[in-house]
């Protein structure tokens, strides 16, 4: 029987208002990066970041992950 995997053990990607808070919110995450909360061109590039910042994340997650079973 296969065990329930715990918390740790399975990747749980932040939310896209957990990236946005640590700019302000999304108006002040788009003018950190020089876009226009009103311009759709901007907007798009603006989630290709926080995707970015996901893809970031879950490699780190990974990376620590592969660490962790080296020392088993």
């Amino acid at each position: 029987m296969a065990r329930k995997p715990s918390e740790s053990e399975q990747y749980v990607p932040p939310s896209h208002n957990s990236i946005y808070s640590s700019f302000g919110g999304w108006q002040g995450f788009m003018h950190s990066y020089g876009l226009k909360p009103s311009d759709l061109g901007d907007v798009e590039e603006g989630k290709r970041i926080v995707e970015g910042f996901k893809a970031n994340d879950k490699q780190d997650w990974e990376e620590k992950q592969a660490e962790k079973a080296k020392k088993k």
